[in-house]
């Protein structure tokens, strides 16, 4: 699958695309004062919570307007969705 994320000055914007359709979309709001962590970690949680395995997205696409957050979403570590 495919994890697309788009980080906007609102809100941060995450979809699973399986290579026909979206099969979830999940939103939360933008927020520059949280750690990188906090990022992950609610992640994951929209995973578990959907019963969607992490180590099913195999490309990960990120497109942001928000310079703070890029850095703190694109940190490879904070990106590793294989470890549940």
């Amino acid at each position: 699958m495919l994890l697309a994320i788009d980080v906007g000055n609102s809100d941060i914007t995450i979809g699973l695309w399986d290579g026909e359709m979206w099969v979830r979309e999940w939103r939360m709001p933008s927020r520059t004062e949280l750690a990188e962590v906090s990022y992950t970690l609610k992640l994951r949680d929209l995973f578990l919570e959907d019963s969607h395995p992490m180590d099913s997205v195999k490309t990960i696409v990120l497109s942001s307007v928000v310079p703070g957050l890029t850095e703190k979403i694109s940190m490879p570590h904070q990106l590793n969705l294989s470890q549940q």
